[in-house]
This record gives structure tokens, sequence and C-alpha cells, in this order.
């Protein structure tokens, strides 16, 4: 179970990140961590603590209208 969950988090980081279109470099330099980081991410070897977690939120969501997101997201 825990193992499907990380996977899923891995392909919503990289997906997420693949139609910002950023890379791995640019996504860690937002988020303040190093690729390698955002690399294990990617590849299920770890999952972001809580507070990165919601800074990808934040990155992901920006631009896009907040009437379609629930208010807790903010």
């Amino acid at each position: 179970m825990e193992n499907m969950n990380a996977d899923k988090i891995s392909q919503s980081i990289r997906s997420c990140r693949k139609r910002q279109g950023l890379s791995q470099d640019e996504l860690a330099n937002r988020l303040h961590v190093t690729r390698q980081a955002v690399s294990k991410w990617e590849g299920a070897q770890s999952v972001p603590d809580l507070e990165k977690i919601l800074l990808l939120s934040r990155l992901y969501l920006n631009g896009r209208t907040a009437a379609h997101y629930p208010r807790w997201i903010y």
C-alpha cells in the first residue's frame, strides 16, 4: 500500500512538472531542494515532506481558477 501511494505521488509530481514546462533543476530551485531530491520523488525512492507538498500544490495550481478547487487547498 505504501509503495502504491509513493508511485502515485511520483507520477503526479513528474506529470505536473512537465505540464508546467519545468526541468528537475528548475523545480528544485523553486522549492529550495536539490535536483537529486526531485529525482528521488519522481522515482518513488522518497516522498516530499508536507511543507514541500504544500509548495508543490501552490506551484501547480498557479494560474488556474480558484473556483475549480476547494477552499482548503489554498
